[in-house]
């Protein structure tokens, strides 16, 4: 009797638990944004996993990472937060001429798309109809920093430029990928859950270029008129780049919580 009685104990606790996760609430209980648990059956073990919505209907997982709340996958999404088409452009010769938000898949492939989503120039990133989904953001330049002071504090100075750091990237990067690349050879953690694959990138001439070898988000932040902040991990390095570019390159693009 007692053992009947702690299950339906149990299972009301997790019904009540899927009520409140399901609907218009955010991780801390503010009105945006859909937000949703779901029970995920791995090798080991049960997993329950938060994941959020964009426009397309696409889900992500989200993971807290200190006090910051990240999509642990790039973004795919095919329309700004208020249903308005991001321009697809295949051609490179269009591409270069680009001054407006942007999207494609790496070579044009979209096998690539559930695990290395798609690219995005910064005009898209920087564009105020929000390319993340509601109560998201690209997140800036010091938000990038505050994610890899949390998980490397040797990076220490949020204006220093270029490699920073001793492990952020190892920390970071997908569980299933295996780099190496000899001496500089080491094994992803993903210790935070943040799943970062490496997914190439597009040149602002129009080619693609390094998927598996080099991985590139963007930030919110412009540098000057034509060039922004990003970030770079390479396959084989287990610290993060911080540097700037030309806004016609097309980088992976990852969303913060507001």
């Amino acid at each position: 009797m007692k053992t009947k009685k702690r299950i339906l104990i149990y299972c009301i606790a997790v019904i009540c638990g899927l009520i409140i996760m399901v609907g218009k609430t955010n991780i801390s209980g503010n009105v945006y944004g859909k937000y949703f648990m779901n029970t995920v059956q791995t090798d080991e073990d049960i997993e329950e996993v938060l994941t959020v919505e964009d426009i397309d209907g696409n889900t992500y997982r989200i993971v807290q990472i200190g006090e910051q709340w990240w999509f642990a996958e790039n973004l795919r999404t095919t329309r700004y937060a208020n249903g308005e088409s991001i321009l697809l452009v295949t051609d490179k010769k269009e591409w270069v001429k680009l001054t407006e938000g942007a999207w494609c898949w790496y070579d044009n492939n979209s096998n690539h798309d559930n695990t290395h989503g798609k690219l995005y120039n910064w005009y898209a990133v920087g564009d105020s109809r929000n390319i993340c989904p509601e109560g998201w953001h690209v997140p800036t330049d010091e938000e990038w920093y505050m994610l890899e002071n949390f998980v490397d504090p040797t990076i220490d100075d949020p204006n220093a430029i270029n490699w920073r750091g001793a492990d952020a990237a190892s920390k970071l990067k997908a569980p299933d990928v295996l780099f190496t690349g000899g001496s500089r050879g080491v094994r992803a953690t993903n210790q935070y859950g943040f799943s970062a694959h490496i997914s190439g990138y597009r040149h602002h001439h129009g080619i693609f270029l390094n998927i598996e070898g080099t991985g590139m988000w963007w930030t919110s932040t412009e540098y000057t008129k034509d060039f922004a902040w990003y970030r770079m991990m390479y396959y084989d390095l287990s610290n993060i780049r911080r540097i700037t570019d030309n806004k016609k390159l097309g980088y992976s693009v990852r969303c913060i919580k507001d």
